[in-house]
């Protein structure tokens, strides 16, 4: 390893076993940095800079590295060279699948919580981001020697899933939908038409409002539909997960953590946990430092906070971890913040476990993507558009067809 290397040249320099290496956050400070020279001049009680100094014109000259600066109070800044890049690229290809592994994760459990795609609505670029991120985390600590357990917690129940249904009510089924994609495509446009019908029309409002209670109460009218349309949208994520090379070890459903959520709060509730606040059961984060978030509504439902802390029992009980991540987009940052403090208080000591992976959300030219709208772009889209362009660049290869395709597929 480069770093290795770096600190080997600098142990024989100083005659110093430990050597601290890090890699600056800016990257006109080089690729490595080194703050011995702070530790050893405090010894010999001179100026860190003219150990540092001094230090640097008895290291050995490498041509992995293109020059040595001192920076600030003693900093020792390394700039690699090219053909230090060069080998890094020639060793990664020399070990293939290994190249990066490492053991600083051994013996850790840990839980990457990712994607999140709600049923009933299209599957987009945003969604790609997530699963992206995700698996990119989870395949970095395997390689460092971590047992990870990738789960997936995805909205099947709720308002927008009733405004799904009610759009499908009122729209017909095309005859040809004999495909993942062209199911999930459909359940996209009656789930616009049923959010922009609910905006515009209060006798469909009160309908949506009325299916939304029957999913919940699962009468036995509704839940056909929902069960049928719900499988369409876990088959497309299966398509899609396979197709970007992740899977996930548990799927964790809104629906089985409504009641168990609700119940938590309640149970908590009187242990002071949470509170009552003007008919509703609030988290009083205003005593942490943080802000008040209402768990149970008014009307005696659990919001996404109340079913978050089933969904923390199970995720605990699925796989007792030593960190839990979660990949989420960087606007949920306040939620989670008084979500994982009333975890804590339900679950001493889990608030150290636990940590949330914030990301810039993908945004359109005009703004923020929205299903409710249909103003989004489809995973497919994207995916069938990037085929097109690399079909243009393959033209001219000397690749069969049926080999060009599984190019572009890949």
């Amino acid at each position: 390893m480069l770093s290795e290397e770096i600190k080997n040249l600098v142990r024989k320099a100083a005659s110093e076993p430990e050597i601290p290496l890090e890699q600056p956050s800016d990257k006109s400070h080089g690729e490595y940095s080194t703050s011995i020279a702070l530790k050893l001049a405090k010894q010999q009680n001179i100026s860190p800079r003219e150990f540092a100094t001094e230090l640097v014109s008895k290291i050995d000259r490498s041509d992995l590295i293109k020059r040595i600066e001192i920076a600030g109070p003693g900093f020792i800044n390394f700039h690699l060279s090219k053909k230090a890049l060069r080998k890094q690229i020639a060793r990664s290809g020399e070990q293939g699948e290994k190249f990066g592994n490492g053991s600083h994760f051994k013996g850790k459990k840990i839980m990457v919580e990712f994607a999140h795609p709600n049923t009933h609505k299209a599957f987009h670029i945003g969604h790609l981001r997530t699963l992206n991120l995700g698996e990119s985390l989870a395949r970095i600590l395997t390689a460092q020697g971590a047992t990870v357990f990738r789960a997936n917690y995805q909205g099947d129940v709720g308002l927008h899933v009733a405004k799904c249904l009610w759009g499908y009510m009122h729209e017909e089924e095309p005859q040809d939908l004999k495909t993942p994609q062209a199911k999930t495509e459909f359940l996209g446009k009656v789930y616009a038409k049923g959010a922009q019908t609910f905006e515009k029309d209060e006798n469909a409002k009160e309908e949506i409002y009325e299916i939304n209670k029957k999913i919940y109460a699962q009468d036995p009218e509704i839940m056909p539909l929902w069960k049928k349309t719900r499988q369409w949208s876990l088959d497309y994520f299966d398509y899609s997960y396979e197709r970007f090379g992740t899977f996930f070890d548990r799927l964790f459903f809104e629906s089985e953590v409504y009641d168990l959520g609700r119940n938590l709060v309640l149970e908590h509730l009187d242990k002071g946990v949470f509170e009552k606040s003007e008919g509703a059961v609030i988290f009083p984060g205003e005593k942490h430092g943080l802000h008040n978030r209402v768990f149970i509504t008014g009307e005696g439902n659990p919001t996404y906070e109340a079913k978050e802390m089933g969904l923390a029992k199970l995720e605990q009980e699925a796989f007792p971890f030593d960190l839990n991540i979660h990949v989420v987009g960087n606007e949920q940052a306040e939620y989670f913040r008084v979500v994982i403090e009333a975890m804590n208080a339900i679950y001493p000591g889990l608030k150290d476990r636990q940590r949330h992976l914030a990301y810039g959300m993908v945004n359109l030219a005009s703004g923020k993507m929205s299903s409710r709208t249909g103003e989004v772009i489809t995973a497919e889209f994207l995916i069938e558009e990037v085929k097109k362009e690399l079909a243009k660049v393959m033209k001219e290869s000397d690749l069969k067809d049926e080999e060009k395709a599984e190019v572009m597929e890949k």
